[in-house]
């Protein structure tokens, strides 16, 4: 079977075009076939049992009721048109919908909607309720949608990686559950990976629920990639609303970056995510926004030498009820770094920004609006020293702006350096742990004059004293803040938070479908 376009080729391009030709029939399986279902083959289980590798098992439209599928290694099962919505696999609750054990990188799946799996069981066996990816299987899941799937006391309702290393392409999750009860709860509603190297780009996570720990996703010594991924909706019952990850350090830790969470939910700590046993991931280019955690930790929560890098960052409206940070909160064994990151209109009980136990480093990070009902509306600080080089730290509503919780005799306190302190309702500069700073280091107070906060834009005037230059106490300072010249002098963006994150962070986005 000759490849397609082949009689498009023309002129210059023959020569070239038959090189191309010959070497893909060189490299191509001998005898490869496609496998029409339900024309040839009744079922998508038969026309994969006839497949052998380098065959296409090429499904028509429609709805098919099956379930323990076998992937093949090396096949291709794909939906006649390669959209979701032309295939669905419906497993009608009966068990997993497929399970791909030790397929090679040579093996896709693409285009099919996959419905209504449900396994039930404590081991490994009964985890992935729509796909189980096992023993080594590296296929690529391109274009698909994991639907209602269940994972009943087990890990990961939509998929499961064991020791995999699969590939998940513009794919989404909806609606699957890790699913319990009082006494035994799962984790990971729409995905759970184990001692796996996968790669998820472009994916959407909705409305997944774990009854314990990582509403959409749990990552247990994985080094997963995640990218320009969107997580909205999800909840567990008892933390991570988002994505869990825990001990990082054993094969490597995750990338995290252009992803965004927004309104994911946690009945415990960690709206959105939590780093737990040494888990260190790498957060850049990410939006967390709207997220809850009923005890604390509203977008992101470090835990047991939890340390990751957080670069260019934005935490919007995140709220950790009962206390530990707004947006952020960490424990004394975790030193974080961030940088660049904006933190807007968080709130917490203690802590509306930041709930510091550790000594984490922030570098040019602007915090504004944040609030607290009770204690420290920026920053809530037990035992520990928390540096802040070139930030802002403005305009925090009524309430104690910083509390410093130290045991006697011993040296904590948060530093700061090239700080401007301004605006907030409760004072600046004039808390007990932080006066000594008022003036030192390049620290000062001054309207740090964002373009318009009106529109969410806390880039600068081209006369605030935050520009590098401009600084008062310490010219030599640099940039003071995650933003730099946004109006003023300069031409400038309509004043839009997405235009600050398109000129200040990455310029593409991924866009929510």
């Amino acid at each position: 079977m000759g490849p397609e376009g082949v009689g498009s080729m023309n002129g210059c391009a023959l020569r070239l075009g038959t090189v191309v030709l010959l070497a893909a029939l060189s490299a191509a399986p001998v005898g490869a076939a496609t496998r029409h279902v339900p024309a040839t083959y009744p079922t998508i289980a038969a026309g994969l049992s006839a497949a052998s590798a380098g065959d296409t098992v090429l499904v028509a439209c429609g709805t098919y009721h099956e379930h323990a599928l076998l992937m093949k290694s090396g096949v291709t099962l794909t939906s006649e048109t390669g959209d979701p919505s032309c295939v669905t696999i419906d497993a009608e609750g009966l068990g997993r919908v497929m399970q791909c054990q030790g397929v090679s990188a040579a093996t896709t799946i693409q285009g099919i909607t996959f419905r209504n799996g449900h396994i039930s069981g404590l081991s490994q066996f009964f985890w992935g309720g729509g796909i189980l990816c096992s023993a080594g299987a590296n296929p690529q899941i391109l274009n698909c949608t994991f639907d209602s799937n269940v994972a009943q006391f087990g890990f990961g309702g939509g998929l499961s990686c064991i020791d995999s290393s699969p590939t998940v392409s513009n794919c989404t999750f909806t609606s699957n559950q890790a699913a319990g009860n009082d006494s035994t709860f799962s984790n990971g509603g729409a995905v759970n990976c184990l001692r796996s190297y996968a790669q998820f780009t472009g994916c959407d996570f909705e409305n997944n629920i774990s009854i314990g720990i990582g509403g959409a996703m749990y990552l247990d010594t994985s080094p997963v990639l995640l990218q320009s991924c969107e997580f909205r909706n999800n909840s567990a019952e008892f933390r991570a609303g988002a994505a869990y990850c825990v001990l990082g350090n054993v094969l490597g830790d995750a990338t995290i970056e252009d992803c965004d969470f927004e309104d994911n939910t946690s009945g415990g700590v960690a709206g959105a995510v939590m780093c737990d046993l040494a888990a260190s991931p790498v957060i850049s280019d990410c939006t967390f926004r709207g997220n809850k955690a009923a005890q604390g930790g509203g977008g992101l929560v470090l835990k047991r030498s939890s340390s990751p890098s957080v670069t260019n960052v934005a935490f919007i409206e995140n709220n950790g009820e009962g206390g530990g940070g707004g947006a952020v909160g960490f424990d004394a064994t975790s030193e974080p770094h961030f940088g660049h990151c904006m933190f807007l209109r968080n709130y917490s009980m203690d802590g509306g920004a930041l709930g510091c136990g550790g000594s984490g480093g922030f570098d040019n990070c602007t915090f504004e609006a944040n609030s607290a009902s009770f204690r420290g509306s920026f920053l809530w600080v037990q035992d520990a020293s928390p540096v802040f080089n070139n930030c802002i730290v403005a305009n925090q509503p009524a309430g104690m702006l910083i509390w410093c919780y130290e045991v006697i005799g011993l040296p904590f306190q948060p530093k700061f350096n090239c700080t401007d302190i301004y605006g907030n309702a409760s004072g600046d500069w004039s808390w007990d742990c932080i006066e000594d700073e008022a003036s030192a280091n390049g620290n000062f107070s001054a309207d740090p004059r964002f373009c318009d906060p009106t529109t969410d834009n806390y880039t600068l005037d081209g006369g605030s004293p935050c520009l590098a230059g401009h600084d008062p106490a310490s010219p030599g300072c640099g940039l003071i803040g995650a933003y730099g010249q946004g109006c003023g002098t300069t031409a400038t963006l309509p004043a839009t938070w997405g235009n600050v994150k398109a000129r200040f962070g990455p310029v593409a986005r991924h866009t929510y479908r």
